[in-house]
């Protein structure tokens, strides 16, 4: 009975040690690794970006919307904060201190945050 558990481990780990190696040969042939697949996310949210809507239901339409965890969003509905600011269009974007007036794609916003895409 312990023979066949022991044989079972190890096979476990003969079966773990090839996935893992196949993946590395993969990910050095490819030049892909997973932790890259975070970079362009990561430098997004070391930025100082901010986005202005006018209330949280234009955020459905705001082409970089899968990426709205990465920065600020603030809903100027009656908020000082966006009158001391002098924004009055919608969306308006604050990028490293730099406004941007309407909706940007996640190309543009890779330009202008100098974020690489991978």
């Amino acid at each position: 009975m312990i023979k066949k558990v022991l044989r079972s481990f190890i096979l476990l780990i003969l079966i773990v040690l090839s996935f893992y190696f196949i993946l590395k040969s993969i990910s050095d042939y490819t030049g892909f690794s997973i932790s890259e697949e975070n970079k362009f996310e990561n430098c997004l949210r070391e930025k100082d970006i901010e986005l202005y809507v006018k209330d949280f239901n234009q955020l459905k339409e705001i082409k970089t919307f899968d990426y709205l965890d990465y920065f600020k969003v603030y809903r100027c509905k009656n908020r000082l904060n966006c009158i001391n600011k002098n924004i009055s269009e919608y969306p308006t974007w604050i990028i490293e201190g730099r406004n941007f007036l309407g909706d940007i794609d996640i190309f543009r916003l890779s330009d202008i945050t100098n974020c690489e895409m991978i």
